[in-house]
């Protein structure tokens, strides 16, 4: 089944200015994903247009996890983002492409993937752009910069707002069945500045741009659908790209189309670095600490799941029971931690675990008691 015409489908671009007014329509104060950022040694490795660095970075959004699959230097694919107030021309666009974590039968994920989008701009001065500089240096370096650096140049840097939209593409399978996937994309306007002599040393480096491929771990093996023309209302493939190529549509800024389809976040994601406490499984752990149980990385997996450090603890848990209440009764059910049946769960779970401690060190008395 082809993607849904009244819903974005390939990679979007927008055409017209975008206005204050209509920000302030589709303004988000939270960003609705976590990063999960590992530390590095040694500088990664430019392999023609790819940065080797996808291990160990994970983001989570919706309570379900995703590993980061890819990171392309392309061609320029999101244009027409420029905020209010800004100009120049980004020359490419570097893309981050998470797949799902859980792995398995890719027909069982709703969302296959979500990429994150920076265009790069040539400009005198640099931002966000320390970690993709650090590439071409002749001499590996001890301040090994991360990821980290295109969402944040310091721990109040808060510039890199951002557009999301939802959007769907097509796989044709063998027996030539069209499949609709969906994608989850947020283009970072801002992205990333660095000097003109830089770029050129990079794409000389990376050679011919090429446009944006989706990774196998999002589309899996069937080739995507490039080019389509529409007959009596439906798709109908005029070229499939086994690369994974997607096409490319847009909406105008002034249509009702942008301010229902489109997301504008005001602050950048949320940044968890690993690099401060080591993270280990949960059979690891000769007894997992129940304030640690939200901070499972793949709560649905316990035995094979991470935790992942700065758990909250029991006391917070117990006044934001209090304040869900609170809030409960006076109709404002909003909150930006945990629900209350995910404190409940932890709660009861803790009491059972404590009940259960005074019952064997009762009864292991008793059994002491008896056999002297």
């Amino acid at each position: 089944m082809a993607c849904p015409s009244q819903n974005n489908s390939g990679l979007v671009q927008l055409v017209g200015p975008i206005q204050d007014f209509t920000l302030k329509t589709i303004s988000y104060n939270e960003f609705p994903i976590t990063l999960y950022i590992s530390p590095r040694t040694t500088i990664p490795a430019l392999l023609g247009n790819q940065i080797d660095d996808i291990t160990g970075h994970t983001c989570s959004y919706k309570g379900k996890f995703y590993q980061l699959t890819s990171i392309q230097i392309c061609e320029l694919t999101h244009t027409g983002y420029q905020l209010p107030g800004e100009s120049g021309r980004p020359t490419s666009e570097l893309i981050l492409s998470f797949s799902p974590k859980s792995g398995g039968n890719l027909e069982d994920v709703s969302l296959r993937g979500i990429l994150m989008c920076f265009p790069m701009y040539s400009k005198s001065t640099t931002k966000h752009g320390r970690y993709v500089k650090q590439l071409m240096s002749d001499t590996q370096s001890t301040d090994v910069v991360t990821l980290e650096n295109l969402f944040k140049e310091t721990a109040d840097d808060k510039s890199q707002t951002s557009l999301a939209y939802t959007t769907c593409f097509e796989t044709e399978n063998k027996n030539g069945q069209m499949t609709s996937h969906g994608l989850y994309v947020i283009v970072f306007p801002n992205g990333i500045s660095v000097e003109s002599s830089f770029l050129e040393r990079l794409y000389s480096r990376v050679g011919t741009l090429k446009k944006y491929q989706a990774p196998t771990a999002i589309r899996g093996t069937d080739p995507t659908l490039l080019t389509y023309i529409m007959a009596n209302g439906k798709k109908i493939k005029s070229m499939l790209s086994p690369e994974g190529y997607l096409y490319q549509t847009s909406i105008e800024t002034a249509s009702s189309n942008f301010t229902n389809r489109f997301e504008y976040f005001k602050v950048p994601p949320l940044s968890r670095s690993t690099a401060s406490k080591r993270v280990y499984k949960t059979t690891q752990y000769k007894c997992v600490p129940f304030d640690q149980l939200r901070n499972l990385e793949t709560p649905n997996d316990i035995k094979n799941s991470y935790v992942i450090p700065d758990g909250i603890s029991m006391s917070s848990l117990l006044e934001e029971q209090k304040k869900v209440r609170e809030d409960q009764k006076k109709g404002d059910v909003q909150t930006t931690t945990l629900s209350t049946g995910q404190i409940e769960t932890i709660i009861g779970a803790s009491v059972g675990a404590m009940v259960v401690g005074v019952l064997v060190l009762y009864f292991s008395s008793r059994l002491s008691s008896n056999r002297s």
